[in-house]
């Protein structure tokens, strides 16, 4: 286990200045935000001079970098027409580099949605298809899918049926408890403990960890600190 810092938290500082916030905390590893909704702490369009850059601060910090966080496929790859998704390819392709300037062997992308009961055949199709592509570029990098409400990951049936179609030893799951809880928000049957961990513990390459409250609508939610939600990750933890 390497506990890390995903630095979305710190999306409002520049990428050297969360890492310094990082080893100030004491922390060892991080896993860096790609360009999206939040900001850009790595962009694809990085240069491989900056990449080595950045590689001498987190030497110099002592920090290592355990995945990048990307949105690759964006909105998801499931939507994408052809042309959208070479472009998206074609980052995930510069992010490639990235990571191996940083001696990172994981990469964040977007399979898309909406959730596997609104789905249709070419929605699974798509997503697959373009998921496999970024998956045989480089066989030893791990491709991560986020589990998500929403998503066509979003619960344990719908993450082993994505798994099975992708067919690839090198993609696996970012496992959020906050995340599946979110959907059961919306589908009471959804699990985010036991059941989900018994049932995909062989493909989580990665795991998220936020915590949340309901809202006053009870299907909405706010994020929380980790020890006051609604997840229990002393339990969780206990079933890993």
């Amino acid at each position: 286990m390497k506990p890390s810092v995903y630095t979305i938290v710190l999306s409002k500082y520049s990428v050297e200045e969360a890492l310094k916030l990082v080893h100030e905390a004491c922390g060892k590893y991080v896993e860096l935000m790609g360009e999206g909704w939040a900001g850009s702490h790595i962009p694809p369009s990085m240069t491989t001079g900056d990449a080595k850059e950045l590689k001498k601060l987190m030497e110099d910090l002592g920090l290592q970098c355990i995945a990048l966080s990307t949105y690759v496929g964006k909105p998801g790859f499931s939507k994408l027409s052809v042309e959208q998704a070479e472009k998206e390819l074609e980052d995930y392709r510069r992010y490639l580099r990235i990571a191996e300037i940083l001696e990172c062997n994981a990469i964040r992308v977007v399979p898309g949605g909406p959730s596997p009961s609104k789905a249709s055949k070419e929605d699974w199709r798509r997503s697959v298809k373009w998921v496999q592509k970024c998956a045989d570029m480089d066989p030893e990098v791990k491709v991560l899918l986020e589990v998500h409400h929403g998503s066509l990951v979003e619960d344990s049936d719908s993450c082993l049926k994505y798994l099975e179609l992708v067919s690839r030893d090198n993609v696996g799951l970012i496992y959020d408890p906050a995340n599946l809880f979110i959907a059961r928000l919306h589908r009471p049957e959804v699990d985010y403990g036991r059941e989900f961990l018994e049932k995909t513990k062989d493909n989580i390459f990665h795991v998220h960890a936020k915590n949340i409250v309901k809202a006053e609508n009870e299907r909405e939610f706010e994020l929380t600190y980790l020890d006051q939600g609604e997840i229990d990750f002393k339990e969780i933890l206990s079933l890993t």
